[in-house]
């Protein structure tokens, strides 16, 4: 990087050079900087050297006219049903969807949606939890020319209804329960028995859509703000459909693919998981709801259902590699990584125990349509310092650059900017916030650039290294954080009188940090209890309006934030918190039980000592410890639920829930599929029957092996009587 302060009557030019870079290119830098002077009268001056600028040119010419992005993924999915009528489209939980099946019950939903919201762009909101009905509606709305707007009925009810609000979604898709307990006014449910005759009488038919086009609306995933509400991000069908054309060309998913979908439908990864298995004729594999975090279930799901193709979050990655989940999942072909940084332990551990599996390292912000880069991480890689994000895909560009959008060297790190197909159409009502993030693109007249706020750098064979962010928002366990939304809705506490949230420590046990300075004045009691009741009333107002993964795990009070020389706040001279004030004066456990809980928890959480009224998420507990804590009472005998864990979060109380674990009957898997090939002996283990009997059965029957269906064997109960 090179600055120039203009101190009359001298110009001092100041150089900072990466080690090793050569002599002749670091001339030629500075030789077109000097030039730039001499032929500007305004600042700022490009250091880009031709060489540079043809190599960068060349890395984004990236068009292909050969994707065909005139059709949307309804187009290509129903071009898919006539060839697979009767092959299993989508497994969830024992069920089994055929083509046929999944396309009529999709078909009668958006032939109901279109007789309510006519043929104009509508968004229509779903609030259910993972299963066949959330697939069939993103489906169904889809097919219907509309698009969707995934509502987490997880989440705290001020802030789905903000989002609704956003959205100005008249339909919302959901089950009773919640639209109950959330207060969704108005929702179509599908246990209403009304709802569910309506969608009978439906015509099952493939609906016409003619208002939609390629640059309609596929759908709107919000994302956390730093103004302190979500932001809703509006894709395009173009952008996803170059994505997935994309993926189909360079992953190839086919007949014999079963792809696993278990990221939360809130996230943009899911839109590929949900989209790509059925436009080409693979098997879409649903997760039980939460079962994304629950190594051991996975793992299970992958080896019993033949789990071709998935997707990880690094952590998750880390998390499956730690109990060796993955080394039995004979069936996996490619594992695909994104949402944060992967670390090269990881690649290291999975090539370990993965040798003949693929992986990838995918990079995109939900702006670009979910990945926008990748990279097939190998052996070579265990000796870099980060893997890199890799090189860009079709159609779309990447542009490294100073604050003045100029086009930065290679090798030299800056602003992260992405142009081409793939880009969101911007913010749902967000005009001011559009225009920041959304920019005219200095490099070819007419288009646009997003900022991403990444900070990142090219490589000299074209791939980009990630470096980390310019600004305050944050990756923890995949999700995407904007600090100042959690400090907006801390500092409108009454008694908070500043506030900054950082997040403090490694990728894997990365938390967030809130720092505040508080109005204790009229509190008469202790400086340290006053605080501490104030901390409780912080936590409360973050669990009513944000999820729980933006919920500072720690508190620190200061008397006043640093301050830089500029009168910013200076980060990095905040304290590091003080962890022992998390937990409680120390009790010691009482019975076996409270006493094995503790003994998990100081392995889980890495403290020294934890007693019966301490509190797992004070400690720094998280949704994916919860599932390591799980897997480690199961161990010993013990179970408790997810919900449980949340419910009663301190030693004690949550000893109270804890129970004998029961040994469940695993069914085995149906082994006679209309896949199979031959029946042989070893396919009906309940009968002697050799070969040439089985053969001869086969032949007796009309339609031969195709009508021939296993059965559930017997259970051991049964087997005894």
């Amino acid at each position: 990087t090179l600055t120039i302060d203009n101190i009359e009557p001298a110009v001092i030019v100041t150089l900072q050079v990466i080690e090793g870079l050569p002599v002749a290119r670091l001339l030629e830098t500075l030789i077109n900087a000097l030039q730039g002077l001499c032929e500007k009268t305004v600042f700022p001056v490009g250091l880009l050297p031709s060489a540079d600028a043809t190599q960068l040119a060349s890395w984004n010419a990236t068009t292909r006219t050969d994707y065909d992005l005139s059709r949307t993924a309804p187009d290509v999915f129903e071009s898919q049903v006539l060839q697979r009528l009767h092959a299993p489209a989508l497994v969830f939980e024992g069920q089994q969807i055929s083509y046929e099946e999944f396309n009529t019950r999709a078909n009668q939903l958006a032939h109901h949606l279109q007789s309510i919201l006519g043929e104009k762009e509508s968004f229509v909101g779903i609030c259910l939890e993972r299963g066949i009905e959330m697939v069939v509606s993103i489906w169904g709305i889809l097919k219907a020319g509309y698009a969707y707007v995934p509502l987490d009925p997880t989440l705290p009810e001020q802030r789905l209804q903000g989002m609704i609000e956003d959205a100005e979604s008249s339909v919302v898709l959901s089950h009773t329960c919640y639209a109950d307990e959330l207060n969704l006014q108005g929702a179509y449910c599908y246990d209403d028995a009304q709802f569910a005759a309506q969608l009978q009488q439906s015509p099952a038919h493939n609906p016409v859509r003619a208002f939609s086009t390629p640059q309609s609306l596929a759908y709107m995933i919000f994302t956390s703000g730093s103004t302190g509400r979500p932001k809703g991000v509006m894709v395009e069908h173009q952008a996803i459909m170059n994505r997935i054309v994309w993926m189909q060309e360079n992953y190839g998913c086919t007949a014999d693919d079963k792809i696993l979908q278990k990221t939360p439908y809130s996230f943009d990864v899911s839109v590929w998981e949900f989209l790509w298995p059925l436009m080409y004729g693979g098997q879409l594999v649903v997760a039980r709801p939460d079962g994304h975090k629950e190594p051991e279930y996975l793992a299970e799901l992958i080896q019993d259902s033949g789990v071709t193709k998935l997707h990880f979050v690094p952590s998750m990655l880390g998390q499956m590699l730690s109990v060796d989940g993955l080394s039995g999942c004979d069936s996996l072909k490619q594992v695909f990584c994104s949402g944060e940084a992967l670390p090269v332990s990881a690649v290291k551990e999975f090539l370990s125990q993965c040798p003949a599996v693929e992986l990838h390292n995918l990079y995109g912000p939900t702006e670009a349509a979910v990945d926008v880069s990748a990279w097939a991480c190998s052996v070579a890689d265990l000796g870099r310092e980060s893997i890199p994000i890799g090189h860009v895909v079709p159609n779309t560009q990447f542009y490294i650059v100073d604050e003045a959008l100029y086009p930065l060297p290679v090798g030299v790190a800056g602003e992260l900017c992405i142009g081409g197909v793939q880009l969101a159409r911007g913010y749902h009502n967000r005009e001011e916030l559009t225009s920041k993030a959304f920019v005219e693109s200095p490099f070819e007249s007419g288009l646009t650039l997003y900022r991403t706020g990444d900070l990142a750098r090219y490589l000299d064979d074209g791939a980009v290294e990630y470096l980390g962010r310019i600004d305050h928002q944050v990756k923890i366990r995949g999700f995407r954080i904007e600090t100042g939304e959690i400090e907006n809705i801390l500092g409108s506490h009454e008694h908070v009188k500043d506030v900054v949230v950082v997040a403090l420590g490694s990728a894997a046990d990365k938390k967030l940090v809130a720092y505040v300075v508080a109005d204790l004045s009229n509190d008469n009691t202790d400086s340290d209890a006053a605080f501490s009741a104030l901390e409780e009333q912080l936590r409360t107002v973050c669990r009513e309006q944000l999820p729980e993964y933006m919920e500072p795990s720690i508190f620190v009070s200061l008397d006043s934030l640093p301050l830089s020389p500029s009168g910013k706040i200076d980060r990095k001279a905040l304290p590091a918190p003080d962890t022992s004030r998390l937990q409680t004066a120390y009790e010691a456990p009482i019975g076996q039980i409270e006493t094995l809980i503790a003994s998990i928890w100081q392995k889980v959480l890495g403290v020294e000592q934890v007693g019966r009224q301490d509190h797992f998420f004070r400690l720094g507990g998280h949704s994916l410890l919860v599932m390591q804590f799980l897997s480690a009472l199961k161990l010993e005998g013990y179970s408790v639920t997810v919900g449980e864990i949340f419910k009663h979060p301190v030693v004690c109380e949550l000893a109270e829930v804890v129970s004998v674990a029961q040994e469940t009957y695993k069914v085995p898997a149906n082994v006679i599929t209309p896949e199979l090939g031959e029946l042989r002996p070893e396919h009906i283990p309940l009968m002697a029957l050799s070969q040439s009997e089985v053969d001869t059965i086969v032949a007796s029957v009309p339609g031969g092996l195709s009508s021939i269906e296993d059965i559930y064997p017997l259970a051991p109960v049964q087997e005894g009587m």
